[in-house]
């Protein structure tokens, strides 16, 4: 079973590497053995005493070897430029790189707050780098999780893709991680980037083992990144920032009482203006199931104590979005859900005023509704 699954994989590779060597004008084939399948790249920095930085690029391949079988090795560039990196890792690498199946770009936390602009200009100006592919931020050094070992997988880069795609199910995370949406926002007004946060982290239970993980999000102003969030500000941010989003939400008395709430969200914003202040009212509608309750016992018999739970779960979202927003106006001074965007598209663009700052002295509002669909089988009692 193992070896048939090999065998697929090296019929996929070598499928996808032809159309790709067609589509980027290569006339004369090679033997795949000569070849390098770039599948994940990282962008570090080191900094000098004079300030300058040095660029350091690594990227995870895919090599063929004459026994049929692939190995995964990572090969770093070194320049004062993104550009040389390339000649200087040429310099390393016997093979001649094949682009288009590239599956994750990782830039270091270190490397986003120098800036990403010339990784963006690059990365833009080449044909044939794949724009469906995730971009993050990372603790560390992006080498360090692009070597990074996870059991059957065959690169650190499968698992980081697989991961981000499926955040999508949980956390409220959206699908726009991918290096054309980080086209789109880093030019547009009213728009901030916002990526996943990952790091290697050890598991305590069961197997005390160290894994890569999104730990929450990186906020930017422009091309700079300038904080960090945490996992649950991450979610709360999603929920009021993206639309057609999934996730939990929960009322909870104690740890042994507690109802736990899985549901999609729809989210509109609607924009006024009173003189020169700002009005946005940012409405969210949930719909969901309840996936435990261990707190309300007439929950499905009761309309009333449906309706109270419905009410009571919007009330503390609301509680919780506001506590964010305050944060996000008088901390980080970012307009991280893209209100601003909203605002030039009624009152015109290109007026040259800077929506963070308008952002973060405006009224926000926050009205979230609860519908609660399904409640399981029933309650265990």
């Amino acid at each position: 079973m193992k070896n048939t699954k090999v065998i697929k994989f090296i019929i996929f590779l070598c499928i996808a590497i032809t159309i790709v060597m067609i589509f980027s004008g290569i006339e004369q084939f090679s033997p795949v053995e000569n070849l390098t399948i770039v599948v994940g790249s990282g962008y570090d920095i080191e900094k000098g005493t004079s300030g300058n930085v040095v660029y350091k690029v690594p990227r995870s391949t895919y090599i063929f070897e004459s026994t049929s079988s692939v190995i995964n090795r990572v090969f770093t560039g070194t320049s004062m430029s993104i550009g040389e990196t390339r000649q200087d890792r040429q310099t390393k690498l016997d093979k001649l790189d094949i682009f288009g199946l590239d599956k994750t770009f990782i830039i270091s936390e270190e490397t986003a707050y120098y800036g990403i602009k010339p990784i963006v200009d690059i990365l833009y100006k080449n044909p044939m780098v794949n724009n469906n592919a995730n971009v993050s931020v990372c603790k560390g050094k992006a080498i360090t999780l692009l070597k990074f070992k996870i059991p059957n997988y065959p690169s650190s880069s499968d698992y980081i893709d697989g991961l981000i795609r499926s955040a999508k199910d949980q956390n409220f995370f959206s699908r726009e991680y991918t290096l054309s949406n980080l086209f789109v926002r880093a030019g547009a007004e009213g728009r901030n980037i916002v990526l996943p946060y990952i790091e290697i982290k050890k598991e305590e239970y069961p197997s005390n083992e160290s894994t890569i993980e999104i730990t929450g999000s990186a906020l930017f102003k422009k091309y700079n990144m300038v904080t960090k969030l945490d996992i649950d500000d991450t979610r709360i941010m999603n929920l009021l920032r993206e639309s057609n989003v999934k996730g939990i939400l929960k009322i909870q008395d104690s740890s042994k009482k507690f109802v736990e709430y899985y549901g999609k969200s729809k989210r509109k914003v609607k924009c006024s203006k009173e003189g020169d202040k700002y009005i946005f009212t940012i409405n969210i509608d949930l719909t969901g199931d309840i996936i435990t309750n261990q707190l309300l016992k007439d929950l499905n018999d009761d309309l009333n104590v449906k309706k109270e739970f419905e009410n009571n779960l919007a009330q503390v979202t609301e509680k919780q979005c506001y506590e964010f927003i305050d944060k996000m106006k008088n901390v980080y001074k970012i307009d991280c859900l893209e209100l601003g965007r909203t605002a030039a598209s009624k009152y015109g663009r290109r007026t040259g005023v800077d929506w963070n700052e308008i952002i973060s002295k405006s009224d926000i509002r926050v009205d979230v509704k609860v519908h609660l669909d399904k409640q399981g089988r029933g309650h265990f009692m």
